[in-house]
């Protein structure tokens, strides 16, 4: 009797050593692997900070294409890493997000079915109901989670703990359709993975909710929600390359409705420039809508903002109607937009490395190598430009700054420096003219408004040299 109490309380010592050591064990192989992981996601699901207007997304749902078998039989992964991309978009306070229930049944109405795919012949119907810039659509290609290990274990009093090594590998194909004309603008594939290492008994997927605090700690978790980081940061990246658009609801009594507001961030006194909406172009043998030839009508500024609607007056020597467009176009200042190959990537990052140190000079002999390999890039022959011009070199940039205009003519940026060269070369006619597309493409650049009325006192004053009224 003594001997099994004996026995007993020895056996209880050891699984409690074994406990201890088990958790032990684990707390630094999760310090080793696992909680680097979740320090990366932590400071990554953290997005910029954002205060300019908001556009108008339309995630569909993303397709299940993974061929390995699923963890959890009972996860709808195509919903529930679809649910998990609209909800952080909308973290980012960056883009107002059709609700789903609405793009449900839009998409149900134009028989595209519940898989996220989109054909280009009904594409922009779905983004003309929906009031959407662009419908994000794709497909889920890898979730796996995967055991391995037994080596390295403990042993002790005849009990044996191996150390296993759990790893994840998630990957999300995503794709950016114009939801005026169907066709499919950039695509990524958003791809992470993640590894733990622990004792054994640890706990699994099965049984732990799709999206749960529980899931979001297991590596597949973890590797889920990194995929959807990178894919948000993907969409931020190229919406910043395209202009934020609205619509005219109505005009009337010389007051123009527009279909944002408050909603989409907009602010009394905000100014949008207004386009007269053109006909459609349909290619004949595709029937496929290839977009419109739009004038330029003038600025509208907004005078009272409500929720989702805002009330503007127009300047300008046009008229506006029902279903015009609106765009405020806010790019960054340089950025290649148009994929790259390795060697100009290089010499591009070197280039703007070089610039932002005030080496404008080994900027501009780094910039020719870059052309060649790039010579259709716009920010290659902007940045070349305003490399010459910080150097007092405005001729020479003048004709750099221009070709930038011609390959990007919808960047106010470049319009703006262009107008910076030819007013400090005297060419103040076509300073003018840039000046103005620039405020055209946005109307809130005060610096802009600052240079075309000295560049009308200027134009006043013809003996009034450059530098008294202000351009350099």
């Amino acid at each position: 009797m003594r001997h099994n109490l004996f026995s007993r309380a020895v056996k209880g010592v050891v699984l409690g050593a074994a406990a201890g050591a088990m958790f032990l064990l684990a707390g630094c192989a999760g310090t080793q692997v696992g909680q680097e992981v979740e320090a990366t996601l932590a400071g990554q699901l953290a997005y910029p900070h954002y205060e300019g207007v908001k556009k108008r997304l339309a995630v569909l749902e993303l397709r299940n294409k993974v061929k390995t078998p699923i963890p959890n039989k009972a996860w709808k992964i195509g919903d529930g890493l679809t649910e998990m991309l609209t909800t952080e978009l909308f973290k980012t306070n960056r883009f107002i997000m059709v609700e789903r229930a609405a793009l449900a049944e839009i998409v149900r109405e134009q028989e595209l079915g519940q898989t996220g795919l989109v054909r280009k012949e009904t594409a922009a119907k779905v983004g003309q109901l929906l009031g959407a810039q662009l419908l994000v659509t794709g497909a889920v290609t890898e979730f796996e989670a995967v055991s391995s290990g037994g080596g390295g274990g403990l042993s002790f009093a005849g009990f044996a703990l191996s150390l296993k090594t759990k790893s994840a590998h998630v990957a999300v194909d995503i794709r950016l359709v114009d939801a005026s004309t169907g066709q499919i603008l950039k695509s990524t594939n958003a791809a992470a993975k993640a590894e733990e290492t622990a004792l054994g008994f640890a706990a699994q997927v099965e049984g732990v909710t799709f999206g749960s605090d529980a899931f979001h700690k297991t590596p597949l978790g973890k590797a889920t929600r990194e995929a959807i980081h990178k894919a948000v940061m993907f969409i931020i990246r190229e919406m910043e390359q395209s202009p934020w658009t609205g619509r005219v609801v109505k005009v009337k009594d010389g007051r123009v409705y527009l279909n944002a507001g408050i909603n989409a961030n907009l602010k009394p006194g905000f100014k949008v420039a207004a386009y007269a909406k053109g006909e459609e172009l349909v290619d004949p043998t595709t029937g496929l809508n290839l977009g419109s030839e739009d004038t330029y009508v003038g600025t509208v500024t907004l005078q009272d903002v409500r929720d989702k609607f805002s009330i503007a007056t127009l300047a300008g020597q046009g008229s506006l109607k029902r279903g015009d467009l609106l765009k405020v176009w806010n790019p960054p200042g340089i950025k290649i937009t148009r994929p790259l190959p390795d060697a100009a990537k290089e010499v591009w990052q070197r280039a703007v490395g070089l610039y932002n140190k005030k080496d404008y000079a080994g900027a501009e002999a780094a910039l020719p190598e870059f052309l060649k390999q790039a010579p259709s890039a716009g920010a290659g022959h902007h940045l070349l430009g305003r490399s010459l011009k910080m150097q007092g070199k405005w001729a020479e940039a003048v004709p750099h700054l221009r070709r930038a205009v011609e390959l990007e003519p919808d960047h106010p940026w470049f319009h703006y420096h262009l107008a910076d060269a030819l007013a400090e070369t005297g060419k103040l006619e076509q300073a003018k003219a840039e000046y103005e597309t620039t405020l055209r493409l946005n109307p809130n650049h005060k610096e802009t408004n600052r240079k075309l009325n000295l560049l009308a006192t200027k134009l006043e004053s013809p003996k009034q040299g450059v530098d008294a009224v202000g351009f350099k």
